[in-house]
């Protein structure tokens, strides 16, 4: 059985859901079986050499599965593109998932904080994603003190300079600020 993922429930889906929506009597089971999950999912794993992109193994005695990095409301199973997608063995795709629900559960938590507390963890989760993907720009434009200090703390620097280099421009390259980062 899969474990709930966010947007999804085991079973039927929620109407207004986010994710995937196949309508209030669809199970995510049921779209899994659909030609054009079928079809991506060997997309995916063929990209992937049938091996996990994770481990690199290609233990026959794993099944594959291809895990979706992130859910966006409203979007199907095949609706992702190739980097949204990933291929793991059952092992890695358990400890992704179990990852995955520990953070989901302690971005509640921090939600229920609420602000200033998370701007400074959406500083700090922008300010990594930007490092490790350089997905948008390498850019982030601060929007308070508490989203410069969550960006100087990914980054090892402080909020006074994050807001400096903020005002100057399309924002802070982090990119450039975790090179420049002193040991």
């Amino acid at each position: 059985m899969y474990p709930n993922h966010a947007g999804w429930e085991v079973g039927n889906f929620r109407a207004g859901a986010s994710g995937c929506s196949g309508g209030p009597n669809v199970s995510y089971s049921d779209l899994l079986k659909d030609r054009r999950w079928q079809r991506k999912r060997l997309e995916v794993l063929n990209a992937a050499d049938w091996k996990c992109e994770s481990c690199d193994s290609s233990d026959d005695s794993q099944q594959l599965h291809v895990h979706h990095k992130r859910y966006v409301r409203g979007r199907k199973p095949w609706e992702y593109e190739r980097d949204e997608l990933q291929a793991l063995c059952e092992k890695c795709h358990a400890v992704i998932s179990e990852t995955n629900a520990l953070l989901d559960d302690a971005i509640g938590s921090v939600r229920m904080i609420g602000e200033p507390m998370l701007s400074m963890v959406l500083g700090y989760v922008e300010a990594i994603v930007e490092c490790a993907t350089l997905e948008r720009n390498g850019f982030i434009k601060p929007r308070s003190y508490e989203h410069a200090e969550g960006i100087g703390r990914a980054t090892g620097n402080t909020a006074e300079r994050i807001l400096k280099l903020g005002d100057i421009g399309e924002g802070v390259n982090v990119s450039w600020l975790e090179t420049e980062r002193k040991p």
